[in-house]
């Protein structure tokens, strides 16, 4: 989740917007108007949030989520936990990053500390 003392969220969005936005592919998806209020870490996100998975190292993590919906990588798919909508995607990390700069995009930044 971004700091909300920084960034504007511009709204919330479904799962086949932000599958559209990241390039992506919906697997695992009953509904694609399921609605993402937020982009969070693998290991903190809960229902109605988005994560991304592309470091290994984070599989067990990703295994647990309670993530909504998650960007992932073809390799990864095998591993999602049931109910998980899957945003499948060549390069995650890219898709996330671009998902994520349209949810908070950086005209929003707010800094706090004004220049003089």
């Amino acid at each position: 989740m971004a700091d909300k003392n920084f960034f504007r969220k511009t709204g919330d969005y479904t799962v086949a917007k932000l599958a559209e936005i990241g390039g992506c592919k919906l697997q695992n998806c009953k509904d694609e108007n399921t609605k993402i209020l937020d982009v969070a870490t693998i290991d903190q996100a809960v229902g109605g949030e988005i994560s991304f998975l592309s470091n290994p190292k984070y599989l067990e993590a990703f295994k647990e989520s309670k993530a909504t919906a998650c960007i992932v990588e073809e390799k990864f798919v095998k591993y999602a936990p049931e109910g998980m909508i899957l945003l499948v995607s060549d390069n995650a990390y890219n898709s996330y990053a671009v998902m994520a700069n349209y949810i908070y995009p950086m005209d929003s930044f707010t800094p706090a500390v004004s220049a003089k």
